[in-house]
């Protein structure tokens, strides 16, 4: 039985037979074909993996179990009678609390002010100009702006900055 197969009988993708493979918990031979290798299963290998894998998924599930009677509609008359069962007051008062902590929590402000850092990103010069992105990066590459590349992005001197804008 090829890996298709394999994965087909035990009702799982091919890629998890593979992860399974290679973790070495089901049992597989290499034959030799003429297009290259290909893995081959025994049916009572896969047999002893389809049990294994059912009794983990019973463990997992362990005391939940099934409704023994299908869940069916409740009429209006029911509905208005059931009640909820709602958490006790004091956990609600907790739940109220934490709550108003967080939202008492300011937003988290730069360490240093745009208007006082050294060197800018393109997105710090826009903010700080109102010139777009494209403008930026269009002056720096016809060297009317200096800038130059610092890790991933650009940094431009706050000092060729206001230089540019004074020219423009």
């Amino acid at each position: 039985m090829n890996k298709e197969q394999a994965a087909k009988s035990l009702g799982i993708s091919v890629r998890t037979l593979q992860r399974h493979m290679s973790s070495n918990k089901i049992g597989f031979k290499i034959r030799q074909t003429k297009t290259g290798k290909e893995a081959i299963f025994d049916k009572n290998e896969l047999r002893r993996f389809k049990q294994e894998m059912k009794e983990v998924t019973t463990t997992i599930k362990g005391s939940v179990a099934p409704p023994s009677e299908p869940v069916s509609r409740l009429s209006e008359s029911e509905g208005a009678n059931m009640q909820l069962a709602l958490p006790p007051p004091a956990l609600m008062q907790g739940f109220a609390a934490m709550l108003q902590t967080i939202q008492a929590i300011p937003p988290a402000q730069p360490v240093v002010a745009i208007e006082n850092k050294p060197l800018l990103t393109i997105a710090e010069a826009n903010k700080l100009t109102g010139l777009s992105d494209g403008h930026l990066r269009e002056a720096i590459h016809t060297s009317r702006l200096k800038g130059r590349i610092i890790g991933r992005g650009y940094r431009i001197k706050r000092a060729d900055l206001d230089e540019y804008i004074k020219r423009l």
